[in-house]
């Protein structure tokens, strides 16, 4: 059994390990994706590793971070006049990190994510207060909200962590 074993390990220290196949690069899945009708929207990584994009609605500006656990796109309570939107009667119950959440829904005119226009119809918005609080602490950076499984589910996304990039399968310009 010794000998077996000797030959074995010989044979691994001589031998060479067998060729692995590259991973494509960033621009070869971007081609790729591409021809199968995604668009690729840039991301800009904070320090704590999350994801923010720049997001407009109804022709407003603002940051958002990229949450694959949020059920859907909230804004922020308090930013909710910096982007146009109407404060809307009756708050629905949300479940959150923390516990039940009161969450507003509310109409939008439009959504562009990193340059590019998403047909979504509303957004919701809830106290995001300690959220915003504990990121800017962190990072330096303040959010306006959060993008969630709406967009991200809705819209087929695939996040590139390696290339800091979201890709979405919007309907043709």
């Amino acid at each position: 059994m010794r000998f077996v074993l000797g030959i074995v390990v010989a044979l691994a220290t001589v031998l060479p390990a067998p060729a692995s196949a590259a991973a494509p690069g960033p621009s070869e899945i971007s081609r790729f994706l591409a021809s199968q009708g995604f668009a690729a929207l840039k991301l800009t990584k904070l320090p704590t590793g999350h994801e923010v994009i720049d997001a407009v609605i109804n022709g407003q500006a603002g940051s958002f971070v990229l949450d694959s656990g949020a059920g859907a796109t909230v804004v922020r309570h308090d930013r909710l006049a910096k982007f146009g939107i109407t404060a809307a009667a009756g708050a629905q119950q949300g479940a959150g990190a923390g516990g039940n959440i009161a969450i507003t829904s509310h109409p939008i005119g439009s959504l562009v994510l990193a340059g590019r226009a998403v047909p979504l119809k509303q957004v919701y918005s809830t106290n995001l207060d300690s959220v915003v609080a504990r990121l800017k602490a962190a990072t330096g950076t303040e959010i306006d909200g959060v993008i969630g499984q709406d967009i991200l589910s809705g819209f087929a996304a695939i996040i590139n962590i390696g290339s800091s990039e979201l890709y979405l399968k919007l309907p043709a310009r």
